[in-house]
């Protein structure tokens, strides 16, 4: 890796940590997340301070080409946090339709109370009619 390279990602993984701190102090994001993900940049700028920690790795798990366990590594990772949203998007969309329901549930006991006030005001002004009509009455 060459050191234009290593400049490079150098840069983009300190841009990146500070997306990252900006949005948890924004409350953008999820503890956990930020977590993950900051290990990870952490991690992409190690490597490219020292590449051949990579090498080594690789070498170890019997990788013949470095920057395909890499990008092996991040696949997964993207994978692993792609099924955590899902998840996390399955239950805010379970909470979303029970809270849709008990709305739903609301709005139609909230107009039964108001047509039975409405009942209520139209019966009590009959008897005002009738009241008034019998004081009038010789």
């Amino acid at each position: 890796m060459n050191d234009e390279l290593r400049i490079t990602v150098f840069i983009i993984g300190g841009i990146f940590a500070v997306t990252n701190v900006y949005l948890l102090t924004k409350q953008k994001a999820n503890e956990y997340l930020v977590f993950i993900w900051g290990f990870f940049i952490s991690l992409g700028i190690v490597i490219s301070i020292f590449p051949t920690i990579l090498n080594h790795i690789a070498f170890f798990l019997g990788v013949s080409y470095p920057p395909a366990l890499f990008f092996l590594i991040m696949i997964l990772v993207l994978l692993t946090i792609s099924m955590y949203q899902s998840a996390q998007i399955t239950v805010l969309d379970q909470k979303v339709r029970v809270a849709g329901q008990r709305i739903s549930i609301l709005d139609e006991q909230l107009s039964q109370l108001q047509c039975g006030l409405a009942f209520s005001e139209i019966a009590l002004s009959q008897q005002e009619v009738q009241i008034h009509k019998d004081e009038y009455t010789p």
